[in-house]
């Protein structure tokens, strides 16, 4: 089976199903591609491949559960698609989107746990209200034995028990999930019950480790336990159905209203005192009031005094003013008065960690106030002609001017009351949900003025312990038309004794963004009188998605910061009650805001989290604002919260169009946009703690965006996905791989070069974009050598150092396969201009002249396939160099001696010889003999007497091995065969090997060299081998050792001896009788001089029985 074949098995496999068992990865796939897992880690992930013809996305993602057993996830998964199996009880499908989860998000800990709990809450109530308890409980628990153990202890309580308990009960949830379960999955309940504490699971267990007991005791206890068990019943059910009574108390703190029930920060040890401190002073203040009979409720009468008036109906009626009490009463009312004081003092001073927190409190409430309609006769010389705020600082005091419409009676009221607050539900959220509003100043102050429409007022701490809400009249007169609202904020005596100008310093933590989510507040302006320095931030809304915030400074320096806002609004009717802590919301938005700066290789500047007032930086270089819940602190967002986490999963979609608003809105070139957005997208490391996950959810949903530049024809600009752009900056590698055929052929587009000079490297390859690999070489080599026409050599030799650039750079690639695969194409051009691949011929050479490899090889230097020599120059030296590495390594032979006879002459002597002419087979022994007598390692006798095919003085080609060849009678041997006897028909060597006129030397020389391989001076003697009756014997020429061998009638006898062809048809056959007498007489001369150190060798032979025995030797 193919890589192809698996790959397509693996995609289609069912998600939570077993891998390997479900594909039989081991009887089908393992015996050619090896275990599963390696394959997965080798090929697996999400990414566009091409099988069959078809491009489609991979997905084959797993999860170990067990050694060895692989259990199939999905990477298109999100928690709505997990809200949707869960609605559809689907508890398989549910699981699996669950686990997808949790590895897309790399982990347990960034895994929207809260919202998916919330979703599995809402899905079990819709399956109650259709199904009785035991079909609810029975999807929990299908869910449980389907989730891997570790991971089923870190979401069991959170996603699935205690959604469960809110729809049937605690007590009964436990006890129906340990009555439903198989035995055979009792342990699994068991193990799970021991980890996260639950004992109703493990009281079967405990059983288990007791001794045995008779039947009464064990009756008695039964009963004993039965009874328990009622008693433990009946206080849990009074437990719920008398709920512990909390406290409803509100503060009403300027106009932001914030409950005691909110979560306060963990450092604030004494947080239930204050809840109890004040709970206790609104039940005695009641009290008390009731003891003395008190009923003020007189109606106001407008006159000129009204706003005094009211002031003083506050005092009378809220703190008892002017009331004479009991001397008991007094005391009542005075601890209660101080133990809230304490508890108002500590919530102004402890919620908030930095002084300037009361700036960004006072800033949204300005922003929460109703403002005039502005136009261009409201202006004036001091530009007051928006919604704005002006805060000014002086060595004692810091005063806030507003130019709203100022404070009516009910927000009087709320300042001075605690409880009451007069904001309903803000158009746009609940930014003052956490917030403490107007009651954060005593951090700094003692004594807080207000003027505003009439009233004015101041509290005074040091007034006694109500001094945090009792107010008090001032009778000066604020009198300025352009701020109807003016608040005093004289500092404390320990600030202006040492603390003044630092406190004056941290203003600059009202950053000119803060404009940008702020809905009615226009402009801001700071005076600082202690440097005598004037900063000013405006925004001006240029168009629906484009701000600008111009912020300048006395000093000079002006700044104009232009920002593109993407908002969206979320229907958040589907999330539940509890998400928004406890506060009921339709709708909520969610905006981002990017800096519009030229894009360059230096990233933007990291920006805040907005909870419509800055946050803390998370690792976005864009402003993300959000409804978020935050803890008193502000500073943080709670990360449990699913209201949050719904919010966050907002977020990747929005990014993702916003790149519609850069092309569209920003007056940018659609490159420059492009390219200017792109430095927005965040990588997977930059994000950190809560916001971690929306990195790798922006990446998944861009590689399926069609949002990168590619360059059209006649220079236009299309937008592809991805996976089809292509980022190539070797300019080699541009020139060789077109973009008409890197479309046509590949269906990949150049990315614009623009973008692929600010695009990050890492991001690229986060987003899947490609880069041109050593196989699309291949396939761009394969069109380029085969086009017709004159062969380009340039440009083969251009694409032949791409290949070795690209596998250089590639360490991944199968470069045994590549070589392979480049082998076999024709892409090498030859001395002759003709083109031929590896495969094609014995052997390639570099280019090397005639000197190089000896002389007299002119003809042999002609034959040999060397590569062509211009091919070799005709790049820069770095590309020829690289070209040289190229063919090393696919085999080209650099020409030397040995080379040549190993990888030219061998092989034509082994299957190719018949082709050629006598010249070149002469020219082939002459370069053997000429290297091999310089340098005998260069090739052994041994390698090429089989093998070598020599010229005869008829012109036959004949191996010395198979025929006998002999010298004749120029190479000076000691018997001239033709001379001395005619009567044989003698094969004789060619003298053409010793050239023209050769030398002693150079006779003796090939002489000697033939002798090696096999050439006859005179007779040879051949062994051999008959098989003989012993009948067949008596006639033979052995038949006189007859008597020699045992009788033994029907056996064969093997007989090993040497003969001589030659002498025996120079004996009987003789073709010239007339001299045979004399050829006789030299044939016993010839021999006798030559038998001592040759002929003697052959006078023994073997006698061997067919039986196997040997018989005589």
């Amino acid at each position: 089976m193919t890589k192809d074949k698996a790959l397509a098995c693996l995609h289609n496999c069912p998600i939570m199903e077993n891998i390997e068992k479900w594909s039989h990865w081991r009887l089908v796939f393992q015996p050619e591609l090896g275990p599963l897992k390696d394959f997965i880690k080798k090929y697996g992930g999400c990414r566009p491949v091409q099988i069959d013809g078809q491009r489609f996305n991979l997905d084959i993602i797993s999860m170990e559960t067990n050694p060895g057993c692989l259990l199939k996830l999905t990477n298109n998964t999100s928690p709505d698609m997990f809200a949707t199996m869960v609605q559809n009880r689907e508890s398989t499908p549910t699981v699996g989107h669950l686990l997808s989860l949790i590895v897309s998000y790399k982990g347990v800990e960034n895994t929207p746990i809260a919202l998916l709990a919330s979703h599995v809450t809402a899905a079990l109530h819709q399956m109650h209200a259709d199904r009785d308890s035991e079909e609810v409980t029975s999807f929990i628990l299908h869910c449980f034995l389907q989730l891997p153990e570790r991971i089923c202890i870190a979401v069991a309580t959170q996603m699935f028990l205690e959604p469960l308990n809110q729809v049937i009960g605690s007590t009964k949830s436990k006890s129906l999930l340990l009555k439903i379960c198989p035995y055979e999955h009792l342990h699994t309940l068991q193990s799970l019950g021991m980890q996260i504490g639950i004992q109703e699971w493990v009281v079967g267990f405990h059983d288990r480790c007791m001794l045995p007991v008779d039947h009464a005791e064990s009756a008695d206890l039964d009963l004993m336990d039965e009874e328990m068990f009622e008693d433990e019943s009946g206080s849990e059910e009074e437990e719920d159905l008398n709920p512990s009574i909390t406290a409803d108390l509100n503060f009403t703190v300027d106009k932001t209203e914030i409950s005691i029930d909110d979560e306060l920060p963990e450092d604030l040890s004494s947080k239930m005192e204050v809840i109890e401190s004040v709970n206790q002073v609104k039940q005695d203040m009641a009290d008390t009031q009731q003891e003395v009979d008190i009923e003020v409720k007189e109606k106001l009468v407008t006159t000129a005094n009204t706003f005094k008036a009211v002031i003083d109906q506050i005092r009378k009626e809220e703190f008892g003013i002017g009331i004479k009490l009991s001397e008991d009463g007094e005391k009542i009312m005075k601890v209660q008065q101080e133990r809230l004081g304490r508890s108002l003092d500590r919530l102004s001073k402890d919620l908030y960690s930095k002084d300037t927190h009361f700036v960004l409190e006072l800033i949204q409430n300005a922003d929460d106030n109703s403002y005039p309609d502005f136009n261009d006769k409201d202006s004036d010389k001091t530009g007051n002609d928006c919604p704005a705020v002006k805060f000014i600082m002086s060595a004692d005091c810091i005063t806030l001017m507003n130019n709203e419409r100022g404070f009516e009676e009910k927000n009087i009221r709320a300042l001075c009351d605690v409880g009451r607050s007069t904001k309903g539900k803000h158009k746009y959220g609940y930014i003052g949900q956490k917030g403490i509003g107007f009651k954060s100043v005593f951090r700094i102050t003692n004594c807080p003025e207000i003027y505003s429409n009439g009233y004015q007022i101041k509290f005074d701490v040091s007034s006694g312990p109500m001094g945090f809400i009792l107010p008090h009249w001032i009778e000066d007169d604020f009198i300025d038309c352009s701020w109807k609202t003016k608040i005093v904020l004289p500092l404390k005596e320990e600030i202006t004794s040492n603390q003044t100008r630092s406190l004056a310093a941290r203003f600059d933590d009202i950053h000119p963004s803060l404009l940008l989510f702020l809905h009615r507040l226009k402009s801001i302006t700071v005076e600082n009188q202690l440097d005598n320095s004037l900063t000013t931030m405006r925004r001006n809304d240029v168009t629906d998605s484009i701000i600008q915030i111009h912020c300048g400074s006395s000093s000079g320096q002006d700044r104009l910061d232009s920002w593109l806002v993407i908002k969206k609004k979320l229907d958040a009717s589907r999330i539940s009650l509890q998400a928004k802590s406890g506060v009921d919301v339709e709708s909520t938005e969610i905006a981002l805001a990017f800096p519009l700066v030229k894009a360059s290789h230096v990233p933007p500047s990291r920006q805040p989290v907005f909870a419509f007032l800055p946050l803390r930086s998370y690792g976005f270089r864009f402003i993300v604002q959000g409804d978020f819940d935050v803890p008193s602190s502000r500073e943080d967002v709670d990360r449990d919260s699913s209201w949050n986490q719904w919010i966050r999963n907002e977020i990747p979609k929005l990014f993702v169009q916003a790149i519609k608003d850069f092309c569209e809105n920003t007056g940018l070139s659609r490159l420059d946009a492009v390219c200017t957005y792109l430095q927005f997208v965040p990588h997977t490391d930059e994000l950190l703690d809560f916001f971690r996950p929306v990195a790798s959810q922006i990446l998944a949903l861009m590689k399926g965006k069609e949002c990168m530049p590619v360059a059209g024809e006649d220079d236009t600009i299309l937008m592809k996905l991805p996976c089809q752009t292509v980022i190539c900056h070797d300019p080699l590698m541009r020139e060789i791989v077109s973009p008409e055929f890197l479309a046509s052929q590949l269906n990949f587009y150049y990315l614009h070069k623009k973008v692929e000079q600010c695009l990050n490297p890492s991001l690229a390859s986060s987003l899947g974009v490609q880069k041109i690999t050593t196989q699309h070489l291949l396939e761009v080599g394969k069109a380029l050598c085969s086009q017709e026409g004159s062969i380009e050599l340039e440009k083969i030799a251009k694409w032949l150092v791409c290949v070795h650039r690209s596998l250089e750079e590639d360490f991944t690639s199968d470069s045994e396969g590549v070589f392979q695969q480049l082998k076999s194409i024709k892409c090498l051009p030859l001395s002759h201009c003709q083109l031929c691949s590896i495969n094609e011929t014995t052997t390639l050479f570099f280019p090397l002249r005639e000197k190089d490899i000896g002389t007299g090889s002119l003809l042999l230097l002609g034959e040999l396939p060397l590569i062509n020599e211009n091919f070799m120059k005709c790049l820069d030296s770095v590309a020829n160099s690289q070209l040289v590495k190229l063919l090393d390594r696919l085999g080209v032979k650099r020409m030397s001696a040995k080379e040549v006879i190993q990888h030219h002459i061998k092989p034509i002597f082994e299957s190719s010889w018949q082709s050629k002419s006598e010249d070149h087979l002469i020219c082939y022994v002459q370069f053997i003999k000429d290297h091999f007598t310089q340098n005998e390692s260069i090739v052994t006798v041994d390698e090429i007497r089989p093998i070598i095919q020599l010229v005869t003085s008829t012109h036959s080609i004949q191996n010395p091995v198979e025929e006998t060849i002999h010298f004749p009678s120029a190479y000076q041997t000691c018997v001239d065969l033709e001379m001395e006897f005619p009567g044989y028909d003698w094969m004789l060597l060619s003298s053409r090997y010793l050239g023209n006129q050769p030398s002693q030397t150079t006779i003796r020389s090939w002489k000697e060299f033939f002798h090696q391989l096999g050439v006859m001076e005179f007779i040879d003697m051949k062994q051999k081998t008959v098989k003989l009756s012993p009948k067949q014997l008596e006639t033979s020429a052995w038949g006189s050792y007859k008597d020699l061998l045992p009788d033994n009638p029907g056996s064969h006898y093997e007989i090993e001896d040497f003969v001589s062809e030659e002498m025996y048809h120079l004996i009987t056959q003789n073709t010239e009788p007339r001299h045979f007498h004399q050829q006789m007489k030299n044939l016993v001369h010839k021999l006798g001089e030559n038998w001592e150190h040759r002929y003697n060798l052959f006078w023994n032979f073997n006698f061997e029985g067919m039986q196997g025995c040997q018989v005589f030797k």
